[in-house]
């Protein structure tokens, strides 16, 4: 009974998310890394992943995660996948 309660909560929930969205209310948490910051070490200052975490106080996951976000990017001809 309870698993059958949570997965139609769940759905509701999904169904909110989405209706607040196509509002333009639900837009996500903020992005805490600046980007263009990590892109602007890696080419013009020649930095390392390491380096860049270590310069801005974050984990190199995080540099990695955005240094593979640009070269999707730029191979997919300057169109973020995530936006399509």
């Amino acid at each position: 009974m309870g698993a059958v309660f949570r997965g139609r909560s769940r759905e509701r929930q999904l169904e909110g998310i989405s209706a607040a969205k196509a509002r333009g209310i639900y837009k996500g948490r903020k992005p805490s890394i600046d980007a263009v910051e990590v892109l602007r070490l890696r080419r013009e200052e020649k930095l390392g992943p390491a380096a860049i975490a270590r310069r801005l106080n974050i984990g190199r996951a995080s540099v990695y995660r955005l240094l593979g976000k640009q070269a999707a990017v730029t191979a997919n001809g300057g169109v973020d996948a995530d936006q399509t």
